[in-house]
């Protein structure tokens, strides 16, 4: 597929190449979205932005924490309180990377927030239909969320926000604007949370001559903390536009509320066996989260993210 850290993508028609390029993020990152009947657009949206989330197999719209929420529930972005911002960079395979940033300020049960998520594909290799070299092109998304969440009282929270995404494949661009909507239930006196979230709801996303839905996606998801132990159990349900249901399972242990160990598992992994890990580390105001997920004979991928609160 590469030559020389390159991937080598023959000059063809915009439709073509735009396809080509998305299988090629959907067999890395999402093999179900490659596989699934139909097409939708802009499927980096889908790839997880916190490396604490992705330990736990991506589940934890009933559990993200801080500024990751604008773009995981929304809903969640209410439950912390003053400011909070997060950067994320995931290395992953064939030369794909991911950076993400998000700021999150939350006082009195009202939140506003932001985030931007940058996609790169790397460097690919043109060819003309005679086989020549035609130079070289780098295709990169991009995704700028702007988010509000609301406590609507103690146990009830919720949360909307408005993206605009990007792409850019060769000499061509598209635009698309979706909107998000999360919900967060956390029963009194009890150790039990529930979620759910619409995303990716919007317009669709047309890159040169191709037009594309966004992959509209709904979320449930549940969490238990032990009553007796620092132990959080969590899981979601995905169910995507064009895909088949995926299930993630994920599970947290603090230590001493300075480390966090976890694991998690993904149904949506066909590259490897669905498992994924993560470490966190916390010192006052700061902290570090890593998350190894491996990915068959593509290689690891390795997320990492550092937070702040203030």
């Amino acid at each position: 597929m590469r030559s020389g850290g390159m991937a080598i993508i023959r000059r063809s028609p915009m439709k073509k190449l735009y396809a080509t390029l998305t299988l090629l993020m959907g067999v890395c990152l999402l093999p179900s979205m490659a596989m699934a009947e139909g097409t939708v657009g802009s499927v980096f949206l889908l790839v997880g932005t916190d490396a604490r989330c992705e330990g736990m197999g991506g589940a934890c719209i009933a559990t993200v924490k801080g500024s990751p929420a604008v773009s995981y529930n929304p809903a969640a972005m209410a439950e912390s309180s003053g400011q909070s911002a997060s950067f994320m960079h995931n290395e992953t395979v064939l030369d794909l990377s991911q950076e993400y940033i998000s700021y999150v300020s939350s006082y009195g049960g009202t939140a506003w927030g932001g985030s931007l998520i940058y996609f790169d594909m790397g460097s690919q290799q043109r060819y003309t239909a005679a086989n020549e070299s035609s130079g070289s092109f780098r295709p990169k998304s991009y995704a700028f969320t702007i988010g509000y969440g609301k406590q609507a009282n103690k146990e009830v929270s919720w949360g909307l926000a408005a993206k605009y995404v990007k792409e850019e494949i060769d000499d061509a661009a598209g635009t698309a604007f979706a909107l998000d909507a999360g919900l967060l239930y956390k029963p009194s006196n009890s150790n039990w949370r529930f979620a759910g979230v619409l995303s990716n709801f919007g317009t669709k996303i047309k890159v040169g001559s191709v037009s594309d839905p966004l992959p509209l996606t709904f979320k449930a998801g549940a969490a238990y903390t032990m009553p007796r132990m620092p132990l959080t159990l969590s899981t979601d349900a995905y169910f995507i536009k064009n895909a088949d249901p995926e299930y993630h399972f994920g599970a947290e242990y603090m230590i001493a509320n300075y480390i966090g160990v976890r694991a998690g598992y993904n149904s949506d992994d066909d590259l490897d066996n669905g498992f994924t890990f993560g470490l966190g580390f916390y010192q006052q105001q700061f902290g570090v989260d890593y998350a190894y997920i491996p990915m068959g004979v593509f290689g690891d991928s390795h997320r990492f993210t550092l937070s702040a609160n203030f």
